[in-house]
């Protein structure tokens, strides 16, 4: 007996549905489970078949590997899922999603060392996020923006994007003030002015105390070390550089991974 052609329709409709919300909630656990369990994420990401998602999920799943990948340094594999995410966020015109995607991509050519290419594609992703009021992005982008500035010891542009900063301070995450205070006490080191530098960089000690950030306290113990010898106060110095290795040693801090607006 031959099934009706309205229910064989309606069976075949069902079972996508199915597989689609299946898939989709295994992209949400990937992403949930990112910043705790990078690996379990990437398991997820690579268990999904990627036609059990709508396009715009297609293009989410390669962000969601691309994150991981990076950390793996599988850059070949990198470029592959960025270009397959642009291709799709041009298409569906996402212009969120597009930025994300520049964003990620110009980690990628950091990692690389092509530190034009770099600032050129996060300020793509700025400029975006931009055109769109995107605030909670903006403050990402800034944040990293005044990094490469003074990588480049570009001081004059490094405080204009910092002063850009500070009109979207309350978009900031509070935890995320420490990268706001540390930025601004390196900008002041790298002036010289090594009094100033050290109230933002105590600051933000604070904030990784508070939030737990390992790695970033470690870090911050080391920032505050330098500025004292820079003083000429060694003693003090050689305190909050041993203070840093020793709680290194202690709590074997990792690479956070960083948040760039996803």
């Amino acid at each position: 007996m031959r099934m009706p052609k309205l229910l064989i329709f309606l069976l075949f409709s069902t079972n996508i549905f199915f597989a689609q919300k299946s898939a989709l909630e295994t992209l949400e656990m990937a992403n949930d489970i990112y910043y705790s369990n990078s690996d379990s994420s990437y398991k997820l990401c690579m268990s999904i078949d990627p036609n059990d998602l709508s396009k715009l999920d297609q293009g989410r799943l390669s962000l969601a590997k691309v994150r991981v990948l990076i950390l793996m340094t599988e850059y070949e594999q990198t470029e592959k899922e960025l270009l397959n995410a642009e291709s799709i966020f041009k298409e569906l015109e996402d212009q969120k999603l597009l930025a994300r995607t520049y964003s990620l991509r110009s980690i990628l050519l950091g990692r690389l060392g092509e530190h034009d290419e770099e600032l050129k594609s996060l300020l793509k992703a700025y400029e975006i996020n931009l055109k769109i009021d995107n605030y909670d992005a903006q403050v990402s982008n800034l944040q990293n923006l005044s990094l490469k500035y003074l990588d480049k010891n570009n001081l004059d542009s490094t405080k204009i994007i910092l002063k850009k900063l500070d009109q979207l301070k309350a978009y900031i995450v509070e935890s995320d003030l420490y990268y706001y205070n540390q930025n601004w006490g390196k900008y002041y080191s790298a002036l010289g002015e090594y009094e100033i530098a050290l109230d933002y960089y105590n600051n933000a000690l604070n904030f990784a105390e508070t939030y737990d950030m390992v790695d970033s306290k470690a870090t911050m113990l080391m920032c505050i070390g330098e500025a004292y010898k820079q003083k000429g106060e060694v003693e003090k110095a050689e305190k909050f550089s041993y203070m840093s290795y020793a709680f290194s040693d202690a709590n074997n801090p990792t690479m956070r991974k960083v948040k760039h607006s996803w």
